[in-house]
């Protein structure tokens, strides 16, 4: 009998960011301007630049659908493109916050999202 392969999970960045109150289009779509922010990864640092924002759609009462897209530029000029789908699960606590603009830590809520990473830095290429 063989091993199957097991995928291991490695850190390679660590995101910040600044979200605006939402754009309450209707009760279907939040649309979140992300004005600035920073992500710190291994050997790199940027800072989220216009165009950025994240699009969400309920899929149920406590759970949210993620369209999220953010432009960066790092410290040396170049640039990041990160786009990643997913859901967020908010509980009584977080919803409030999410309405208001007021600050939410990461830890407040779960998230399961699917990150691509595109990048004109030739050193952040694998």
């Amino acid at each position: 009998m063989t091993t199957p392969n097991v995928p291991k999970l490695e850190k390679v960045m660590t995101m910040a960011a600044t979200i605006d109150p939402p754009q309450q289009v209707g009760d279907d779509l939040s649309i979140y301007n992300v004005p600035g922010g920073t992500i710190l990864g291994d050997g790199f640092t940027a800072a989220i630049i216009a165009p950025s924002a994240d699009w969400a759609r309920p899929v149920s009462a406590s759970v949210i659908g993620l369209d999220v897209r953010l432009s960066a530029l790092t410290e040396t000029g170049r640039y990041l493109y990160l786009t990643y789908s997913g859901r967020v699960v908010i509980n009584d606590e977080v919803a409030p916050k999410m309405v208001s603009g007021e600050e939410i830590q990461g830890s407040e809520m779960y998230f399961t999202t699917n990150p691509v990473v595109k990048t004109n830095d030739p050193d952040l290429l694998g």
